[in-house]
Protein backbone atom coordinates (compact mmCIF):
# COMPACT_ATOMS: atom_id res chain seq x y z
CA UNK A 1 0.00 0.00 0.00
CA UNK A 2 3.08 2.26 -0.29
CA UNK A 3 2.04 4.22 -3.12
CA UNK A 4 -1.24 5.45 -1.14
CA UNK A 5 -0.85 9.09 1.03
CA UNK A 6 -4.51 7.31 2.65
CA UNK A 7 -6.75 4.66 2.19
CA UNK A 8 -9.89 3.84 3.65
CA UNK A 9 -10.57 1.63 6.41
CA UNK A 10 -13.83 -0.93 6.30
CA UNK A 11 -14.26 -3.59 9.47
CA UNK A 12 -16.03 -6.87 7.77
CA UNK A 13 -17.60 -8.49 10.71
CA UNK A 14 -18.72 -12.12 9.41
CA UNK A 15 -15.94 -12.56 6.77
CA UNK A 16 -15.63 -16.58 6.34
CA UNK A 17 -12.33 -17.71 7.09
CA UNK A 18 -8.73 -16.22 8.44
CA UNK A 19 -6.69 -15.74 5.49
CA UNK A 20 -7.47 -15.23 1.75
CA UNK A 21 -9.47 -12.49 0.20
CA UNK A 22 -11.70 -10.94 1.48
CA UNK A 23 -15.46 -10.85 -0.26
CA UNK A 24 -15.92 -7.46 -1.56
CA UNK A 25 -18.86 -5.71 -2.65
CA UNK A 26 -18.61 -2.44 -1.84
CA UNK A 27 -17.86 1.02 -3.56
CA UNK A 28 -14.82 1.44 -4.60
CA UNK A 29 -11.47 -0.73 -4.98
CA UNK A 30 -10.04 -3.37 -2.70
CA UNK A 31 -6.15 -2.99 -2.37
CA UNK A 32 -5.54 -5.10 0.78
CA UNK A 33 -7.24 -7.00 3.29
CA UNK A 34 -5.54 -7.98 6.99
CA UNK A 35 -4.78 -11.70 7.46
CA UNK A 36 -5.38 -13.14 10.86
CA UNK A 37 -3.06 -15.93 12.61
CA UNK A 38 -4.29 -19.48 12.16
CA UNK A 39 -5.42 -19.63 16.30
CA UNK A 40 -7.81 -16.10 15.96
CA UNK A 41 -10.45 -16.74 18.11
CA UNK A 42 -14.30 -16.34 15.83
CA UNK A 43 -16.36 -13.82 16.33
CA UNK A 44 -19.97 -13.38 18.20
CA UNK A 45 -21.01 -16.10 15.08
CA UNK A 46 -19.21 -19.01 14.74
CA UNK A 47 -16.33 -19.82 12.30
CA UNK A 48 -17.16 -15.82 11.34
CA UNK A 49 -13.85 -13.20 11.48
CA UNK A 50 -13.60 -10.02 12.24
CA UNK A 51 -11.33 -8.57 9.02
CA UNK A 52 -9.72 -5.25 8.15
CA UNK A 53 -10.47 -4.18 4.39
CA UNK A 54 -8.75 -1.23 2.56
CA UNK A 55 -10.31 0.80 -0.22
CA UNK A 56 -10.25 3.42 -2.10
CA UNK A 57 -12.68 5.13 -4.51
CA UNK A 58 -12.47 6.38 -8.21
CA UNK A 59 -12.27 9.84 -6.74
CA UNK A 60 -9.71 9.85 -4.14
CA UNK A 61 -6.50 11.19 -4.86
CA UNK A 62 -4.50 8.12 -6.07
CA UNK A 63 -6.64 7.81 -8.77
CA UNK A 64 -7.36 11.79 -9.32
CA UNK A 65 -3.91 13.75 -7.81
CA UNK A 66 -6.67 16.91 -9.01
CA UNK A 67 -9.57 16.00 -7.50
CA UNK A 68 -11.46 16.72 -4.93
CA UNK A 69 -9.38 15.11 -1.74
CA UNK A 70 -6.35 16.93 -4.07
CA UNK A 71 -5.11 19.13 -0.97
CA UNK A 72 -6.87 16.98 1.54
CA UNK A 73 -8.29 13.33 2.87
CA UNK A 74 -11.75 11.76 3.52
CA UNK A 75 -12.72 11.59 7.46
CA UNK A 76 -12.45 8.36 6.93
CA UNK A 77 -9.19 8.27 5.73
CA UNK A 78 -6.30 6.16 7.61
CA UNK A 79 -2.33 6.28 7.33
CA UNK A 80 -1.45 3.18 5.15
CA UNK A 81 2.46 3.65 6.43
CA UNK A 82 1.90 2.03 10.21
CA UNK A 83 2.12 -1.86 9.79
CA UNK A 84 -0.47 -2.67 10.24
CA UNK A 85 -2.37 0.95 9.64
CA UNK A 86 -4.21 2.65 12.50
CA UNK A 87 -7.50 3.00 12.25
CA UNK A 88 -8.69 6.64 12.20
CA UNK A 89 -5.00 7.91 12.14
CA UNK A 90 -4.81 10.76 9.60
CA UNK A 91 -0.87 11.53 8.83
CA UNK A 92 0.63 14.92 7.34
CA UNK A 93 0.65 12.95 3.84
CA UNK A 94 -2.78 11.56 4.33
CA UNK A 95 -3.95 14.66 4.86
CA UNK A 96 -2.22 16.47 1.61
CA UNK A 97 1.03 17.54 3.60
CA UNK A 98 -0.50 20.03 5.75
CA UNK A 99 -2.20 21.77 3.53
CA UNK A 100 -5.47 21.00 4.18
CA UNK A 101 -8.02 24.23 4.71
CA UNK A 102 -11.57 23.11 5.89
CA UNK A 103 -14.06 25.35 3.36
CA UNK A 104 -14.83 29.28 3.91
CA UNK A 105 -18.58 27.96 5.04
CA UNK A 106 -16.63 25.55 7.68
CA UNK A 107 -14.21 28.12 9.39
CA UNK A 108 -15.27 30.46 12.38
CA UNK A 109 -15.86 33.50 11.20
CA UNK A 110 -12.74 36.04 11.99
CA UNK A 111 -13.57 38.40 15.53
CA UNK A 112 -15.28 41.46 14.73
CA UNK A 113 -13.32 44.33 16.04
CA UNK A 114 -14.00 46.01 19.70
CA UNK A 115 -15.46 49.17 18.34
CA UNK A 116 -16.28 49.77 21.89
CA UNK A 117 -12.24 50.02 23.07
CA UNK A 118 -11.19 53.52 24.20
Amino acid sequence: MGKFDYVRDYLEVAAGARSGPVRWNGHGRRVEYSVLKPDAPAGKAPFRFARRVFWIKEHDRSERPDGVYKDCAPSEGVDPAPSPPECGVNSPSALGKDRCQPPARDRPPPPSPDLNRT
